[in-house]
């Protein structure tokens, strides 16, 4: 019912306009308050119905988000912990231009996570090309690290590293944007991370056999993740 209510005024402002932008010709001494008056209440009402349209259906889909990204990787964070053998963290990286560099530059902005609750890095910033997600960005391949190459390895920033010191293994995966019109562009909407530090993780992690039940649920995350992104 509120659909085609919506349609409905919209229907009227476009005949308003139309009938306003006339009387201009037919009455040209009609004062300009009106007129004035006339196009405030055109402009409010159609930010209203952008609004109800738009909007807020945007707002609340955002908030949806992450709880969806939470269900779908539950199964794995639990096949993490109760095979593998580790404390599994889970976030998402997505490149971002930021105000500091006045929006010339692009960072890695963190746009969902799971563990990493009262953690250091929870919103860490970094520039795209640094990093182990940074070497996944740039290569378009999962990335491996062990903890001995999170520091000088990958450039990661110095001034980061005492956030991530802890970490013991890190696993990135690129994610993909999808198909539109059955083709891809083949560019990159950001990066699937798992990490952790749990001691001796990146071996756990990375044996011949976990590693590719891990792969496969971590492609079969990024695929579901860049439908819900766009």
């Amino acid at each position: 019912m509120r659909v085609w209510l919506l349609a409905v005024i919209r229907a009227i402002l476009a005949t308003g306009s139309y009938v306003l932008g006339a009387s201009l010709q037919i009455v040209p001494g009609m004062a300009l308050w009106l007129y004035l008056g006339l196009g405030i209440l055109v402009a409010g009402i159609t930010f209203v119905i952008e609004y109800l349209t738009n909007i807020r259906p945007t707002r609340h889909w955002r908030e949806v988000v992450p709880v969806i990204i939470d269900e779908i990787t539950t199964s794995f964070v639990d096949f993490l912990r109760a095979t593998v053998g580790v404390q599994p963290r889970m976030h998402i990286m997505v490149p971002r231009r930021t105000w500091r560099w006045c929006w010339v530059r692009r960072y890695f902005v963190m746009w969902w996570s799971r563990g990493m609750e009262n953690q250091p890095d929870v919103n860490i910033t970094f520039p795209i090309g640094q990093g182990v997600v940074g070497e996944c960005y740039r290569q378009k391949i999962p990335i491996y690290a062990p903890p001995e190459a999170l520091g000088e390895g990958y450039r990661f920033p110095r001034h980061l590293r005492p956030l991530t010191r802890d970490l013991q293994a890190i696993i990135c995966y690129p994610i993909y944007e999808p198909r539109q019109r059955g083709h891809q562009s083949g560019r990159l909407i950001g990066v699937l991370t798992l990490d952790s530090k749990t001691p001796n993780a990146y071996t756990r992690l990375t044996s011949d056999v976990h590693l590719p039940s891990i792969n496969q649920s971590m492609e079969r995350i990024a695929i579901v993740v860049s439908q819900i992104y766009h």
